[in-house]
C-alpha cells in the first residue's frame, strides 16, 4: 500500500511540474535558455557565406544577418564581416549584439524599399561598426532603425540615407530606451517630423559624441523631432532642414524635455517658419555650454528665433551659451520667446539680425531673467536691436553688457514697452549702441529701474544725418 501512495505521488508531482512550466512558457511566449558562455555567430557574404549550420564556425559563417539571428540563443554576438547585406531584419524579444568590421566595412542595405532594422518585444540590442542606410519604412516610422519598447545602443554607427513618408526616417524611437556613442546621422529624409531622429511615446533618448548632420523634414524636426526626454552631450546637429510651409525646428523640435550639454547647433534652416536652431513647443528646454549659430528662419515677418523659438515653453533655461550669427527674417534672430519664462546666464548674444523686432533676443509675455551675460552686434530692421521685452514682459537683468548694437527702429540696445512690461537693471552697462529712430542706447515706455548702472557713448539719429541729432 505504502508503495502504491508514493507511486501515485511522485506521478502527480511531476504532472504538477509539467503544468507549472508550460503555464510558465505559456505566459512569457519564449524560454530563453540561460547559459554561463553565450556564442559567437559570424556573417560573412558569398561565397564565403552560407546560410547552412548554426554560424558558430569563424570558417563556416552564416550568408545572412537575418539567418544567424534564427540560429542565435538570448545573449548571443553576431560578427558581420566587411560587405553590404541587403536585408531587412527583425529582433523581437531577443538580447543580441551586432559588430561590424567598420563603419567604412560593413553596409545594412534596405535597397530603397525596406525598413533595415525592426527591434521590439523589449528586446536589448547593440549595434557597432556597420553603416546602416537606404531603409524605406513607407508610412510607417524609422526608414533605418524603427525601435519599440526595447533598448537599443548604437556605438560607432552611421544612419545613412534612409527615407519615410512620416516619422523618423534615420531612427525612430517610441516608448523606447535609444543610445547613440559616437554616431552619426547623415541625410536622412521624413515626409513628415524629425528628418534624422524622432523620440515619442515615453521613449528615451541619450546621444553622446555623435552627429546629426544634412537631413530634412517636410514639416517639423529637419534633425530631431523629441516628444519625451532626450540628453545630448559633445554633439554637433548642423545643416538640417524643416522645408515645408509653416515648419519649425531646423535643427531640433522639441515638445517634451531636452537637455543640452557642450553641444553645437549650426547651419540649420527653416525657410519658411520659426525655430531655425531649436524651435521649443510646450516643452522644457535646458542648455549648458555649446553654441546656436550661423542658424537661419524665414524671411517673412511674422516667423521668429533664427537660433531659438519658445512658445508656450514649460521653461527655457542657456547658460554658458554662444548665440551668434542666426538670422531671422521677422522676431528674434538669436532668441524669440513668448509666454515663455527664460533664464540666460553667462552667455554671449553676438551678431544676429532680425528683420523686424529683438535682433539679439526678442520677449513678449514672459518672464526674462538675464545675469552675466553680453549682447554685442546684434542689429534688427524694427525695434530693439540687442533686447526687445515687449507686452507683459517682467524682465530683470544684473551685471550684463548691451553694447554696438543697432536698431533700424527705437532702441538700439534695449526696447522696452507695451502694457505690463517692466525692467530692472542692475550693475549694467549699455553702451555704443545707435538706432535711426529714438532711443540710442534704451527705448523705455514701460516701468524700468536702473541701479548702479553706466549707459554711455549711445547715438539716436532721428534724421539719420551722422549728428546723432
Amino acid at each position: 500500500m505504502d508503495h502504491k501512495v508514493t507511486r501515485l505521488a511522485l506521478v502527480l508531482f511531476v504532472i504538477i511540474m509539467f503544468s507549472l512550466a508550460l503555464v510558465v512558457g505559456l505566459g512569457l511566449g519564449r524560454v530563453t535558455p540561460v547559459r554561463a558562455n553565450p556564442d559567437t555567430r559570424y556573417v560573412a557574404p558569398s561565397p564565403l557565406g552560407n546560410d547552412t549550420g548554426d554560424c558558430t564556425h569563424i570558417t563556416a559563417p552564416c550568408r545572412t544577418i537575418v539567418y544567424a539571428i534564427t540560429q542565435a540563443l538570448d545573449g548571443d554576438e553576431i560578427v558581420i564581416f566587411a560587405g553590404t547585406y541587403t536585408e531587412t531584419i527583425d529582433v523581437d524579444g531577443l538580447t543580441l549584439t551586432f559588430t561590424g568590421a567598420g563603419q567604412a566595412s560593413t553596409y545594412i542595405d534596405g535597397g530603397g524599399d525596406v525598413r533595415v532594422f525592426h527591434i521590439q518585444g523589449g528586446a536589448v540590442v547593440t549595434i557597432s561598426g556597420v553603416t546602416i542606410q537606404n531603409g524605406y519604412s513607407g508610412s510607417g516610422s524609422g526608414g533605418g532603425v524603427y525601435n519599440y519598447t526595447s533598448t537599443l545602443t548604437l556605438v560607432d554607427v552611421t544612419v545613412y540615407s534612409n527615407t519615410t513618408t512620416t516619422y523618423g526616417a534615420g531612427l525612430a524611437n517610441r516608448t523606447g530606451t535609444m543610445t547613440l556613442v559616437n554616431t552619426t546621422v547623415v541625410s536622412n529624409t521624413s515626409g513628415g517630423y524629425g528628418g534624422g531622429i524622432r523620440n515619442t511615446h515615453g521613449g528615451i533618448l541619450t546621444m553622446i559624441n555623435s552627429r546629426v548632420l544634412s537631413n530634412t523634414a517636410d514639416i517639423n524636426g529637419g534633425g530631431i523631432d523629441n516628444q519625451h526626454l532626450m540628453t545630448i552631450t559633445n554633439c554637433t546637429v548642423a545643416g538640417n532642414r524643416a522645408k515645408g510651409s509653416s515648419s519649425y525646428g531646423g535643427g531640433l523640435y522639441n515638445t517634451g524635455s531636452a537637455t543640452l550639454i557642450d553641444s553645437t547647433l549650426t547651419g540649420n534652416d527653416v525657410p519658411d517658419g520659426s525655430g531655425g536652431g531649436i524651435y521649443n513647443s510646450g516643452g522644457s528646454l535646458h542648455m549648458t555650454g555649446g553654441s546656436v549659430a550661423h542658424n537661419h528662419a524665414a524671411v517673412d515677418s511674422g516667423d521668429a528665433g533664427g537660433g531659438i523659438e519658445s512658445l508656450y515653453g514649460l521653461d527655457v533655461t542657456l547658460v554658458g551659451v554662444t548665440i551668434e550669427h542666426n538670422t531671422s527674417g521677422g522676431y528674434g534672430g538669436g532668441v524669440s520667446v513668448v509666454h515663455t519664462p527664460l533664464t540666460l546666464q553667462d552667455s554671449t548674444v553676438y551678431s544676429n539680425a532680425s528683420g523686424y523686432e529683438g535682433g539679439g533676443l526678442r520677449a513678449t509675455n514672459s518672464a526674462v531673467t538675464v545675469a552675466n551675460t553680453s549682447f554685442l552686434s546684434n542689429t534688427s530692421g524694427g525695434w530693439g536691436a540687442g533686447l526687445h521685452l515687449f507686452s507683459w514682459v517682467t524682465a530683470t537683468m544684473e551685471n550684463s553688457i548691451v553694447a554696438g548694437n543697432f536698431a533700424q527702429g527705437e532702441g538700439g540696445g534695449i526696447f522696452v514697452g507695451g502694457a505690463g512690461a517692466t525692467l530692472v537693471l542692475t550693475n549694467v552697462t549699455v553702451s555704443d549702441n545707435s538706432t535711426w529712430v529714438f532711443g540710442g542706447g534704451i527705448e523705455s515706455r514701460a516701468p524700468m529701474t536702473a541701479t548702479n548702472c553706466t549707459i554711455v557713448d549711445n547715438v539716436a539719429d532721428s534724421d539719420n544725418n551722422g549728428s546723432g541729432n
